[in-house]
């Protein structure tokens, strides 16, 4: 039983998923690159994928451009610097509002 309990505590940043942000940052970046399209169909997910991966810290004191720029070519993406809050819409209708300071999607929606 208390091996079991330890093995549930892990330390986050320790984790494989975690280490391979900016292996996946690259990744999304190709894909941004070769399949726009793809990535546009599916905005919202990447940018939870984005905002996993970016520094939460420097992502709010130098903003959403300058941290990962592959993103400033889709329209329907826009970071407010003031609020530091993200705002994704899809396709489909869906919005996502992102805040920073707790690093969560704050609004997901249909409209």
């Amino acid at each position: 039983m208390q091996q079991q309990q330890q093995s549930l505590n892990f330390i986050p940043n320790q984790t494989v998923l975690y280490r391979a942000r900016p292996e996946i940052l690259k990744n999304l970046h190709r894909l941004i690159d070769e399949h726009q399209d793809a990535v546009y169909s599916l905005i919202i997910e990447a940018m939870d994928i984005i905002l996993y991966c970016l520094d939460h810290n420097a992502l709010k004191a130098r903003g959403l451009g300058e941290m990962y720029p592959a993103i400033t070519s889709f329209q329907n993406v826009t970071f407010c610097n003031s609020s530091k809050r993200v705002a994704v819409g899809a396709r489909n209708g869906n919005l996502a509002i992102y805040e920073l300071k707790t690093g969560k999607n704050q609004v997901r929606a249909t409209v």
